[in-house]
């Protein structure tokens, strides 16, 4: 399976409006360095959706619970549009 730190650098690098550009930036360069099997690539989109689940769930337990900041206190909610994001990207790509 393609490594945990490219899904993580996906959400890392998170901007709704270039989801797509960013997305195919990010499985060229990949690519060019370690082809992704099939199966690999099909999960793809799944595993970046898993890891903005893990990057929200780390901010809103950082910035609700354990270091609260109103300020903060919804960033978590970015995690949503780069989501969606993603499975707009996907979608185009059939």
């Amino acid at each position: 399976m393609i490594r945990y730190d490219s899904h993580l650098s996906q959400v890392g690098r998170r901007t709704p409006a270039s989801g797509p550009a960013r997305l195919d930036a990010l499985l060229s360069g990949y690519q060019d360095i370690a082809p992704l099997s099939g199966e690999d690539a099909a999960a793809l989109p799944t595993e970046i959706v898993h890891a903005a689940l893990i990057i929200a769930f780390h901010r809103d337990y950082r910035h609700n619970i354990r270091f609260p900041d109103p300020a903060k206190s919804s960033i978590h909610n970015e995690m949503i549009q780069f989501v969606d994001s993603v499975e707009k990207a996907t979608s185009l790509r059939g």
